[in-house]
């Protein structure tokens, strides 16, 4: 539970960050608040109080409801993008109202522009690549039927009910790999290539899913699975390409790289799986209709 917390690091400086420009933008035209900002314990007062509104919130999120988190960032970020807005309704001596529905009409257009299907209409961008690595007790040949989607060992594949299904016509991939979600998450449903392949020891992972009607998203991970000891060193390198802005901070700010790799140890393990990845797969079960078919 605690790495789930530290995973968030990256959404913590963000948030914080943000909060403090917004912050700026609005005290420094108090006066009371430009004379505690002339002191060197006045700005170390500002960070701390900023650092503590965003703190809270994100443990509690963090861990009961991890689908508000993005409020972190959007929040004080919207503060930001509407104070001019604000600042002329202001002049314009409008009510209190209409402030409340000029924040909240920013708030939508931001969360719409990265996360909608306006978030489609911007040029794509890359993450990575991320490194991480893990130690467990089980040997090389375990550790790659667990972790590594194979049609040969697709019944130990750490995300139960994950199904091997052939490709559309006219494909290049190996297969289909479609995995199961919690209810409240869409299944996913990948075409993937692997141009690497040196079982149990090395493998590349291209996965490609769909994003948007005709575009996809392709998620690459390197796997080197070595002995070490009584167990194996598991090292993988994530990355991605074509993803829209918010999901490059969705994966960003969750810390994927470690989110991913403490669900594989957890499980590999035989532990309690606290990372956010495990909270969407601990109850797969067999891909259904729900499954999102690759397009022909």
């Amino acid at each position: 539970m605690l790495r789930r917390l530290m995973n968030q690091w990256p959404r913590f400086v963000a948030g914080t960050v943000l909060l403090l420009g917004a912050m700026l933008i609005n005290v420094t035209r108090i006066p009371e608040a430009q004379t505690l900002l002339s002191t060197p314990l006045g700005w170390v007062s500002l960070v701390l109080a900023c650092a503590i509104f965003v703190g809270v919130p994100l443990v509690i999120f963090t861990l009961f409801l991890p689908s508000l988190l993005a409020l972190i960032e959007l929040t004080p970020a919207t503060m930001i993008l509407s104070a001019p807005l604000l600042k002329l309704a202001q002049g314009l001596g409008v009510s209190g109202f209409a402030n409340a529905l000029i924040f909240l009409v920013v708030f939508m257009a931001l969360e719409h522009l990265l996360n909608g299907r306006l978030a489609h209409l911007l040029p794509t961008v890359s993450l990575g690549p991320r490194r991480v690595q893990f130690h467990t007790s089980h040997p090389p040949e375990e550790v790659w039927a667990r972790i590594v989607p194979d049609p040969a060992t697709i019944g130990r594949y750490y995300q139960p009910g994950s199904l091997i299904l052939p490709p559309p016509e006219g494909s290049d991939a190996e297969f289909i790999l479609a995995s199961p979600r919690r209810q409240g998450y869409s299944d996913t449903t990948a075409l993937v290539h692997r141009p690497l392949l040196e079982a149990p020891h090395r493998a590349r992972v291209v996965e490609d899913t769909l994003h948007n009607q005709d575009k996809t998203m392709r998620e690459i991970i390197d796997y080197e699975i070595t002995p070490e000891g009584h167990g194996s060193k598991v090292t993988l390198t994530i990355r991605y390409e074509g993803i829209t802005l918010g999901t490059w901070k969705h994966l960003s700010f969750y810390s994927i790289h470690r989110d991913l790799a403490m669900c594989l140890k957890a499980r590999l393990d035989g532990k309690r799986d606290f990372s956010m990845l495990g909270r969407q797969i601990r109850k797969g079960k067999r891909v259904g209709t729900k499954a999102t078919p690759f397009p022909a």
